[in-house]
């Protein structure tokens, strides 16, 4: 809850309407909604009318001062906050729109180019020739018009070209809370994919970079047509907010003189992203994290680290020997003999005690949905569920559950478990900060998707924290319910379903 929620909570118990508030407290009627939203900071002398007119106790009056603090705490931070609200509780994924109005002009026999669609269908005409290959390069920020109007060409070549790679310069300024989340949050679709490729720097605005590359992009191709190696460039800059123009030349000196151009620019940029496949793979890489970072972890149902260690151990030495054999085989380029997929098994089991372990030792927040756990205890399975490990028993979830709600409740395990209301994550990422170091993305709506990866860190100290600070201050203000409230949900879950 925060100052707005308390005021306006404390309005309805007392018979009043906001307006009567106001009028009461010698404010305007748009002051005291602005309040209530949270957008302006509440003086002393508001407080105080405040704590007469709402008739608040001594308790009462002591919460208000304690959440207005908060507000004041978080203000600077707001609007990164609301970005990444947006992306914790939309309903999914934004539908990406294209650009269908204005103009553009290509530069090849005076044709014109209405979308960008027609654009890229234009560029990609010849993806079904021998060795096609094609490129897409540019430098611009995050949430501008030019970067919005060609999303989805980059997520058409993403999803569905095997020869296509997105090489994105963007800026990320260090101190710029909006902006460095903005950009998080931009590129998060894709960085799962292995041919997008984004180099970053904290420099404001590279003359380099503006020189050539500000508000424009560069398409390359190239096929094999007819015995013989051929290529296409287009070089697209905007030149208002509804049309651009498109250069057009098969060169290939045009082709090396725009490509040197780029990776002279790129030196200056730096890529400190490491992406993992699976979930064995990343075991010892995350264990190492929580032995060294105080983590925040966002994620509808019970994360990994929640598990405890007999639950998980049990689970894993339990899987029928086909199963067992079928895990071995795929970290394999041959068959693994009986002894070894037992090892494997073992090294699996102890790789994940390991990173729980160290999530015990250090600071952990932790921020579920009341929905996630609902669906998990009702399927036995976390949404990160791996698909060879069957559903949990109710016995194995009412052992998670209860340990769970057992170190919530305990004051010397700086551990912090919270619920939402409302369903988080529709987008099927998870999320983790790593305070001072970095960020993780699980990204779980399509575990089989072709040419990506499920695992991602990106090592950014700034965003981290700004992150860090959302889940572990700003949201537990504002979005969760209450610690006695946690504890009896988690109870009527066992009681309900695991009994």
């Amino acid at each position: 809850m925060n100052a707005g929620q308390f005021i306006k909570q404390k309005t309805q118990e007392v018979g009043l309407s906001l307006p009567e508030v106001a009028e009461r407290c010698r404010i305007g009627r748009g002051t005291i909604y602005r309040y209530v939203r949270n957008e302006y900071p509440i003086p002393a002398t508001v407080e105080e009318q405040l704590g007469a007119v709402l008739n608040l106790t001594k308790a009462e009056k002591s919460q208000l001062r304690s959440l207005i603090e908060d507000a004041q705490i978080h203000r600077p931070m707001r609007k990164a906050f609301e970005i990444i609200d947006k992306l914790v509780f939309d309903e999914g994924s934004a539908p990406r729109s294209t650009l269908n109005e204005g103009v553009v002009l290509l530069l090849d026999k005076d044709r014109y180019v209405l979308s960008m669609d027609e654009l890229c269908d234009r560029m990609l005409r010849h993806a079904d020739k021998p060795e096609f290959t094609c490129c897409l390069r540019f430098a611009q920020g995050i949430g501008e018009l030019f970067f919005e109007q060609i999303e989805p060409c980059i997520m058409r070549l993403l999803e569905a070209v095997p020869g296509a790679t997105v090489e994105h310069l963007v800026s990320s300024p260090r101190g710029d809370a909006t902006k460095n989340i903005q950009l998080a949050v931009g590129i998060l679709p894709f960085l799962q994919y292995r041919n997008y490729k984004v180099f970053y720097t904290e420099e404001e605005n590279l003359f380099e970079a503006q020189r050539m590359f500000s508000q424009s992009f560069y398409f390359s191709t190239s096929f094999i047509d007819e015995g013989v190696l051929r290529g296409e460039n287009f070089m697209y800059s905007v030149r208002n907010t509804t049309e651009g123009a498109c250069f057009c030349s098969s060169d290939p000196l045009f082709h090396e003189f725009v490509t040197g151009e780029f990776y002279d620019i790129r030196k200056q940029y730096h890529n400190d992203l490491q992406a993992m496949s699976t979930f064995n793979v990343g075991l010892d890489f995350f264990a190492d994290l929580e032995s060294n970072y105080p983590s925040a972890i966002l994620n509808p149902d019970f994360h990994i680290t929640h598990i405890p260690s007999p639950v998980i151990s049990e689970k894993l030495r339990g899987l029928d020997e086909a199963t067992k054999q079928s895990l071995a085989d795929s970290q394999s380029n041959k068959p693994v003999k009986q002894h070894t997929v037992d090892a494997r098994i073992e090294t699996m089991i102890a790789s994940i005690e390991r990173r729980r372990s160290f999530a015990l030792q250090r600071p952990q927040t932790s921020i579920c949905s009341k929905e996630g756990l609902l669906a998990f205890v009702q399927t036995g399975r976390r949404c990160d569920h791996l698909k060879w490990v069957p559903p949990y028993t109710k016995d194995e979830m009412r052992r998670i559950l209860e340990d769970v709600r057992d170190r919530n409740l305990d004051d010397s395990d700086e551990f912090r478990f919270y619920l939402t209301d409302m369903p988080i994550l529709a987008n099927g990422y998870t999320l983790e900060a790593y305070l001072g170091h970095g960020i993780a993305v699980q990204y779980n709506q399509k575990p089989e998707r072709a040419r990506s990866d499920n695992y991602l860190f990106m090592t950014h100290s700034f965003v981290a924290d700004v992150l860090y600070r959302y889940l572990t201050e700003y949201l537990p203000a504002t979005h969760v319910i209450s610690q006695d409230e946690t504890t009896a949900y988690l109870n009527h879950l066992i009681e309900t379903y695991l009994t």
